[in-house]
């Protein structure tokens, strides 16, 4: 079976709501606890990596108080009662959480691509719970973990090249042209990588690798 074959078969099961079925405060809360979650993991993985001295600390600092203060904001909202529709708006002004929260307008945010990055962010953790168990017990289950890679890397990822309009090749491509300009060459270069980053440049190249696409 080829990529669009899978496409095509996989998009069969998608599920499309009409609208986004959360509160425009709730959602936006969610939002920024999965970036500032990300944000400390990246930190922690450039310790792990890269080694100790390539991890900012007042970033991870900065990242771990925000997880902790969005999850004590969500905490008090699943103590209200989760908030599907607009009354979470009621609950909390939108300036006491955060002024970018006012005026928001879900319409704005494209649905699939919600769908399938949520879905990313939960099925990674679905892998690290994976390893987690690993870790403990010295066993890890094979089939488990492929059925994470399944979900993620294939099933979502279907929504995302479908919604986006474009194909596996390209995006393969456009990644390996990238990683060539960060590591100035085929191989990893941990100095480019870590310190000697030129986003700018890398994003001229994602450009030109897509542009055709």
């Amino acid at each position: 079976m080829d990529h669009k074959q899978y496409i095509e078969r996989a998009l069969a099961t998608e599920s499309r709501p009409a609208r986004i079925n959360l509160g425009p405060i709730t959602l936006h809360m969610a939002l920024n606890y999965m970036v500032a979650a990300g944000d400390a993991m990246d930190q922690i993985k450039r310790g792990l990596f890269y080694g100790p001295e390539k991890m900012d600390k007042d970033k991870l600092m900065q990242a771990l108080a925000g997880t902790s203060t969005l999850s004590e904001l969500l905490a008090g909202m699943v103590h209200n009662g989760v908030h599907f529709d607009d009354d979470d708006v009621k609950v909390f002004q939108p300036e006491s959480v955060d002024p970018k929260a006012k005026n928001l307008d879900r319409s704005r945010v494209n649905l699939r691509l919600l769908h399938a990055a949520i879905g990313h962010f939960t099925e990674s953790s679905e892998k690290i719970r994976a390893l987690l168990a690993q870790y403990e017990t010295g066993e890890l289950d094979v089939v488990n973990y492929a059925e994470e890679m399944g979900d993620s890397n294939e099933w979502y990822s279907a929504i995302e090249y479908d919604e986006l309009g474009l194909d596996q090749t390209t995006v393969r491509q456009a990644n390996l042209d990238k990683l060539a300009k960060r590591n100035k060459g085929a191989a990893f270069n941990a100095e480019a990588t870590t310190t000697g980053r030129d986003v700018a440049t890398e994003r001229e190249v994602l450009e030109a690798s897509l542009a055709n696409a």
